[in-house]
Parts: structure tokens; C-alpha cells; sequence
């Protein structure tokens, strides 16, 4: 399992926990440097308005094999 985060710190925080094999920073709205069918499944956190752009989705179904489960939240209000 791994951890991808464009903030450092988020990724430091995500360490102490002892959770994640890998821990990823990468920006989101660029090409992820991960190969084709690395993980089994992506699950998301939650985003907000302007903070990832719809585009960055594709990523994750790139990187994701065969059935991948992603729950997505933009919320708009803010």
C-alpha cells in the first residue's frame, strides 16, 4: 500500500502511522511517476474546488489494474 501526497508534511504524517510501503510525493496535476498497473485499486481522500483538476482521475485509473474502486469528493461550496 502506498501513500501519494503533494505536501511533505501530509507524507511525514502518513510515515508515523507505519501504514504505507511507499510514500509518493507528486503533484497531481502532472503525469504520476508510477507504471501502468502498479496497485490493485486507488482509493482517494477528499478534494476540494480547485484543488485537483478532473484530468488528474486519469492518472489513477492508469496506474490502477484491472477493477479499481476510487471514491472521489469535490466540494464546491468553498
Amino acid at each position: 500500500m502506498g501513500a501519494l501526497d503533494y505536501s511533505r508534511e501530509m507524507l511525514e504524517a502518513a510515515k508515523k502511522k507505519q501504514l504505507y510501503r511507499r510514500h509518493i510525493q507528486a503533484d497531481m496535476s502532472q503525469p504520476l511517476a508510477l507504471n501502468d498497473n502498479s496497485y490493485d485499486a486507488v482509493v482517494t481522500g477528499t478534494f476540494t474546488y480547485g484543488h485537483v483538476k478532473a484530468e488528474a482521475f486519469d492518472e489513477f485509473s492508469l496506474v490502477s489494474a484491472g477493477i479499481s474502486h476510487a471514491s472521489h469528493r469535490i466540494d464546491k461550496r468553498r
